[in-house]
């Protein structure tokens, strides 16, 4: 067990050392090596002769080095990125909506507000679909937000599920614009993206107002800030310069650089926000920059 789920799985997963998602991916596998090794603690700790006074205090003395070895070095009570991200993302849905196929960081944060605080239970993730007890959860549970009949594979269901809603008028949204099949419609909506055609231009820029609303006490930094917690931190900056192209094609190129610069105030190196402003620079006629 240690060999197959610890170091030797390692190995074989022949994933590059250097790359930034390497040890997110790796952490949950060297985890459990130490779930494996507590009943062999346990029973060693069983073993001890408690009676004996100097091996009692040298037991204690072992467990005070290892609890100081391998306590965390900083508190990590002022990292809110997680919090503040599923605070933003329901207050970015209508009452009713769905999400669909959400990510697991996305999925774990909006089951805690749900389970934990009992916030927006109206609130259906439409996750794990393209398996059988996924789909068989959806029909089963959420049957006002699933088509019925049979279905010969998770596509046919996928398909079907999308259509339904567009049929019903139930908000349907996901955690990044690439979750809808290729050609559905959708536009931004704050920090997610919403099915459906788009709006119109003041339809549109009332949804993005809901940054007005959004809490944020974090600030992306390439260095220091833990994987998965700058993961969901650039999905801000992502949203403000999503919202900056859809700005910029419809002609506001003032609005638009409003947030594409509010995207380089939260990521300074976001690539893309920056290669926008220039575009809409050039579009503005400053060829200067």
């Amino acid at each position: 067990g240690f060999l197959t789920a610890g170091p030797f799985f390692v190995l074989l997963s022949n994933l590059p050392i250097n790359e930034e998602t390497t040890l997110p991916i790796l952490e949950p596998y060297l985890i459990m090596v130490n779930l494996l090794a507590v009943p062999v603690m346990a029973s060693a700790v069983d073993r001890i002769p408690w009676d004996k006074k100097p091996v009692r205090w040298l037991t204690y003395a072992v467990m005070a080095v290892l609890t100081a070895a391998y306590f965390p070095r900083e508190s990590r009570r002022d990292e809110l990125a997680a919090y503040d991200y599923g605070k933003n993302m329901v207050r970015s849905m209508p009452p009713g909506a769905s999400l669909f196929d959400p990510d697991y960081t996305t999925s774990f944060v909006l089951s805690y507000f749900q389970t934990a605080h009992g916030w927006r239970p109206d609130i259906a993730q439409l996750m794990t679909l393209r398996t059988f007890w996924g789909v068989e959860h959806v029909q089963t549970r959420m049957t006002e937000r699933s088509p019925s009949g049979k279905f010969r594979n998770a596509t046919e269901f996928i398909n079907a599920l999308l259509v339904y809603h567009f049929q019903t008028g139930r908000p349907l949204f996901a955690d990044h614009p690439s979750k809808f099949p290729e050609g559905m419609p959708s536009f931004a909506a704050g920090i997610l993206t919403q099915a459906g055609n788009f709006p119109g231009m003041e339809v549109y820029l009332s949804k993005q107002r809901i940054f007005n609303l959004y809490t944020e006490r974090s600030s992306v930094d390439t260095n220091g800030t833990e994987f998965f917690a700058r993961h969901l931190l650039s999905r801000m900056s992502a949203a403000y310069n999503n919202a900056g192209i859809a700005l910029q094609n419809s002609g506001d190129l003032v609005s638009a650089e409003k947030f594409m610069r509010q995207a380089l105030a939260r990521e300074i190196g976001l690539a893309q926000a920056w290669n926008n402003l220039g575009v809409n620079r050039y579009l503005s006629g400053d060829y200067s920059g």
